[in-house]
């Protein structure tokens, strides 16, 4: 689970909820929507990153396949606004008499600002639907996208604006982790940098032997140093809403701070956030995860220029941090900015409790590790 910060003392730069992010900023409003068609048209290039990792309906209710936030200083009223923009997929039955909302959130999970219902209808089973919903909000760590329908209810929680949001209803049997609301202070003389975040776990099951890392990385998104974090002792109860902090020493200068989230057994890979991209100018290795027999992961190439031979290694380890099996996967040529999906297949590896990930450009390029 990848997060992002930058210290207190230097840069402008807005960072929400797990993801290095600079957001796309409307202006002043026109009466010429222009800001309104860039953000629809950039929606649908989101829509089609995100579609690999929309999961198959698995009930009645419908579900956020498709995600995309903008925002403007101004609308025709004059107030700042933030609009999501919506794919909605059907379920596996079709919901009658839906209604939306968003309400954004504090690092409390409690209501920041809720904004009216707005009717849809019918969504047919398998049907898709792209909406907008503009609400008139200061800035927030997080959100809320609540479902009502005919014979049922649902909510999805968003804590960044570029990740698709999760649906709380497929948490029931499971752990969900987040962090958000992170924050260093350095000092230049003693070489510290007191590290906090809040850490949520949304799903209705304790995560057990969770272990944090805070990567501090340059203004060109290269890992300078890292630091290990067990929150809570390891052991992450049920609706878990807590400020974590520690003090991470012999730290070097430094633009950004990421945050992973090392697992410790493949029952929880599959229940934890499965990482954002930062947006960090480097090749980014995220959305891990275990689908049946398959560790599956997405790749990004953030350099800024197309890469001819790229592998992305993936190291599962045992519990004391040893090497249980390696894997090379080719990827081959990424364009600049592009996205791609890589798996290893897990059939016959023995126990394991974490994962490292690394990538490499054979034709020469620079290489880099991250948890």
């Amino acid at each position: 689970m990848l997060s992002a910060i930058v210290p207190r003392r230097p840069l402008p730069i807005l960072l929400l909820a797990g993801t290095l992010l600079v957001l796309q900023t409307a202006g002043a409003w026109c009466a010429d929507a222009k800001p309104m068609q860039a953000g629809k048209a950039d929606a649908q290039a989101a829509f089609a990153k995100q579609a690999a990792s929309v999961p198959p309906a698995s009930g009645p209710g419908p579900r956020i396949a498709g995600c995309y936030i903008w925002s403007g200083r101004a609308d025709e009223t004059y107030k700042p606004f933030f609009q999501w923009e919506l794919r909605l997929a059907g379920g596996t039955a079709s919901a009658t008499g839906l209604s939306i909302r968003v309400v954004t959130l504090g690092t409390d999970r409690k209501p920041l600002v809720s904004g009216p219902w707005k009717v849809l209808g019918t969504i047919a089973s398998g049907a898709s639907r792209d909406i907008d919903y503009k609400l008139n909000c200061p800035n927030f760590p997080a959100y809320q996208v609540e479902f009502t329908w005919k014979d049922g209810k649902d909510a999805a929680l968003g804590w960044d604006k570029v990740s698709l949001p999760v649906m709380l209803s497929e948490l029931s049997g499971t752990s969900f982790l987040v962090s958000l609301n992170q924050n260093a202070d350095y000092s230049d003389s003693a070489h510290t940098a007191a590290v906090s975040w809040t850490l949520w776990n949304i799903g209705a099951q304790p995560a057990h032997d969770v272990v944090q890392t805070v990567r501090f990385l340059d203004d060109k998104g290269k890992e300078v140093a890292k630091a290990d974090y067990k929150p809570e002792k390891g052991e992450i109860a049920a609706g878990l809403n807590k400020e974590e902090k520690f003090t991470a020493r012999k730290i070097p200068a430094f633009s950004v701070i990421s945050v992973a989230t090392k697992l410790t057994d493949a029952g929880t890979l599959s229940s934890l956030d499965q990482g954002s991209f930062t947006g960090a100018k480097d090749v980014e290795i995220a959305k891990v995860h275990v689908d049946g027999k398959q560790l599956k992961a997405r790749v990004r190439n953030g350099t800024g220029a197309a890469l001819s031979a790229v592998v992305v290694s993936i190291t599962l380890q045992s519990r004391d941090g040893k090497p249980v099996k390696h894997y090379d996967l080719t990827v081959g040529k990424l364009a600049a900015d592009e996205e791609r999906d890589v798996s290893a297949d897990l059939t016959g590896v023995g126990s394991w409790s974490g994962y490292e990930v690394a990538w490499r450009n054979d034709a020469g390029a620079a290489t880099a590790a991250a948890p």
